[in-house]
């Protein structure tokens, strides 16, 4: 077999492997979404999935690694929402409502609310693996994603991290509330006060500068 020809079958089964690590992602979200975090046992996950465990666990290891990946994934999608936010010629109040808007698309996202559910029960996780997942590095990505977003405020490392916090709580909250009770009727005017108080916070750091 020559070299292309090897090459292409690496390429098509590591195309192969993205798919089986998908469908088992998946599976674990959706019996998550259906049945909480307690639906989502090692054996329903390969099942869901069209697997036994033991083929799940070549691609992931553990149950906690599966875990991981879903909070992984879920991290990744939300920096990737606002990669073509607009700077040039956009108002610092047009580039709120925009981040607030797609933050709060991204926390109705099946896959952000099973990575909260996961966050919230898995407290046997590693907690240095944990921390490094869901504080560490996020924090980065998240600070070189509002210092892309906000220029002008980019020197402003802590009170941007406070800023995103800030929306972050309210706005998962919110997804919260929702998934618990239903539809809610004034989400328009919670999301218009995120932007609101935002834009103040923002404003004020500008004047200290």
């Amino acid at each position: 077999m020559s070299q292309s020809e090897l090459d292409g079958e690496a390429g098509l089964q590591a195309a192969k492997s993205r798919r089986t690590r998908d469908r088992i992602l998946s599976s674990t979200i959706a019996l998550i979404k259906e049945g909480g975090f307690s639906a989502a046992s090692s054996k329903r996950i390969a099942d869901r999935a069209g697997m036994t465990w033991g083929a799940a666990q070549h691609h992931f290891g553990s149950k906690d690694d599966i875990l991981r990946a879903v909070i992984e994934t879920s991290h990744q999608k939300f920096v990737a929402r606002f990669a073509d936010i607009p700077v040039d010629g956009l108002a610092i109040e047009d580039r709120i409502a925009l981040l607030v808007d797609r933050m709060w698309g991204h926390y109705q996202d099946d896959i952000y609310l099973a990575a909260v559910e996961i966050v919230m029960a898995s407290r046997d996780l590693d907690r240095a693996a944990a921390r490094r997942d869901l504080i560490d590095r996020p924090g980065i990505d998240h600070l070189a994603m509002m210092q892309r977003i906000f220029p002008e405020l980019a020197a402003e490392a802590e009170g941007l991290l406070d800023t995103l916090i800030f929306a972050h709580c309210l706005l998962t909250g919110l997804a919260i509330q929702k998934t618990v009770e239903g539809p809610m009727t004034r989400t328009d005017r919670y999301l218009a006060f995120c932007k609101e108080e935002m834009g103040a916070i923002m404003a004020r750091m500008l004047l200290d500068e």
